[in-house]
């Protein structure tokens, strides 16, 4: 294992991400307890103010991985089923693919991997959250496992859609960075960002591609 490159991450950068959603959630509070937002519209402001607190406990949890990263001495490994870890972490998604009716195809595999179960668990998560986020309605996201030639283990995670700019490819993996330039699309801009720290953690690598207009895939390497 590896010492993670943090990208540089600054707290001022965290402090700034949850203030936002803190402030937004605040402010709509105080408009219903002095009554300035009437009670019929309490189910539409309490829902903005769930999902900003949703946002803020999921940035919450980015640090918290972030912080156990570089802490690695504290960090314990084992030999682990790829296939395990990518059901378990899909299984965790089903919710969300199920709404947009996306097939998932994905051939259970022998391999084994020797690495930390709950940063893999969350490397895997965060990829495959990704892939359902910008999937489109009746989309598709395929799974694919294998060995290299010199032993090292392939995933690649592929699914359609719009694709990423050739402009956004190379920033996706920035910490806070958002490839769709808004905040339309929830996530906290960290999740990418600690994928390749993981992998990294774990001596290997991800890459990402896309032709921009069709399909968006991730490929992860590890020895």
């Amino acid at each position: 294992m590896k010492q993670p490159d943090s990208n540089n991450f600054d707290m001022y950068d965290v402090i700034h991400e949850l203030r936002s959603p803190l402030q937004t959630a605040g402010g709509f509070v105080d408009a219903i307890l002095d009554k300035t937002i009437s009670p019929e519209n309490y189910e539409k402001y309490l829902t903005i103010v769930s999902s900003e607190i949703k946002r803020m406990s999921s940035l919450i949890n980015s640090m918290l991985t972030l912080c156990k990263l570089e802490n690695p001495e504290e960090i314990k490994m084992c030999d682990l089923s790829l296939s395990d870890i990518i059901h378990e972490s899909a299984k965790s998604l089903c919710a969300r693919k199920d709404e947009k009716n996306i097939s998932v195809d994905f051939e259970d595999t022998d391999i084994i991997i020797h690495a930390n179960p709950d940063l893999i668990y969350q490397m895997f998560y965060n990829l495959i959250e990704n892939a359902v986020k910008y999937t489109d309605t009746n989309g598709t996201i395929s799974i694919k496992a294998s060995v290299t030639a010199d032993g090292a283990k392939k995933i690649v995670i592929k699914n359609s859609g719009k694709g990423i700019s050739a402009e956004d490819l190379p920033k996706i993996f920035n910490r806070f960075y958002r490839a769709d330039g808004t905040d339309s699309i929830p996530g906290n801009g960290l999740g990418l960002t600690i994928v390749r720290m993981i992998a990294g953690f774990h001596n290997g690598d991800v890459t990402a591609g896309s032709d921009g207009a069709t399909y968006t895939e991730f490929t992860v390497t590890l020895e």
